[in-house]
């Protein structure tokens, strides 16, 4: 199962409208009655929608979050997004990968920590709320974070 029906399942879990999230795969855009590579996951986020293309689904988006497989997002694409779109992958050789590396190490030393034997839904949560507080956090230079980021 691809990486990407987690995350999206996480985003979910914080409030994301399912019929907000179009996904996209190898063979375009995963829509109710289309025949042939799909699963479970891919059901799920099934839209009633006329789209077919990874352009029918950017062109306006507030998120694209790729994790399939290489060049989906091609640079035509990714301006035909909003220009403040978040563009995030799970790719480790791109500077916008967001799964690794900011939720593994705090996700894995909080189950260490507190001697969890499996990682549920509500820790990745609450993992991901906490990420989230530490980006608003002013980083004072030796002394870790205090409250918002300063210019």
């Amino acid at each position: 199962m691809s990486l990407a029906y987690p995350c999206l399942d996480l985003m979910v879990g914080l409030g994301i409208s399912r019929k907000n999230v179009f996904v996209v795969d190898s063979s375009g855009v995963i829509y109710s009655g289309r025949h042939g590579g799909m699963d479970a996951p891919k059901e799920r986020y099934a839209q009633d929608t006329s789209a077919r293309t990874p352009a029918d689904v950017v062109k306006g988006a507030d998120v694209f979050l790729g994790c399939s497989t290489a060049r989906v997002l091609m640079p035509e694409l990714a301006n035909a997004a909003r220009p403040d779109c978040i563009i995030a992958t799970g790719r480790s050789d791109y500077p916008n990968q967001v799964n690794n590396v900011l939720c593994f190490p705090y996700i894995f030393r909080s189950a260490l920590d507190c001697g969890a034997t499996r990682i549920t839904e509500s820790m990745k949560l609450a993992c991901v709320r906490e990420i989230a507080q530490l980006a608003k956090a002013d980083i004072v230079r030796g002394h870790g974070a205090r409250g918002r980021m300063r210019r």
